[in-house]
């Protein structure tokens, strides 16, 4: 299983994003955090996890902790 240090580690690369992504960074605060980004973020979940999260969800959830909580659970 992915540690959470491995999932942000490699939705960043995944993404391609270049700010400085932790697990507690707040996604909406984040310049990089947009639709694309979270549709980036769906199709990361369901490729490594087995795992499809919903818009809905995506806008419930705050920090990629509370993702990758949410998809090991």
């Amino acid at each position: 299983m992915m540690t959470l240090e491995d999932f942000v580690t490699n939705f960043v690369e995944f993404a391609e994003l270049e700010g400085e992504f932790k697990s507690t960074t707040i996604l909406k605060e984040s310049e990089e955090w947009d639709s694309m980004t979270a549709m980036m973020m769906i199709g990361f979940c369901s490729e490594h996890f087995g795992r499809t999260l919903t818009g809905n969800e995506l806008e419930e959830l705050i920090t990629l902790g509370d993702i990758y909580e949410r998809i090991t659970q």
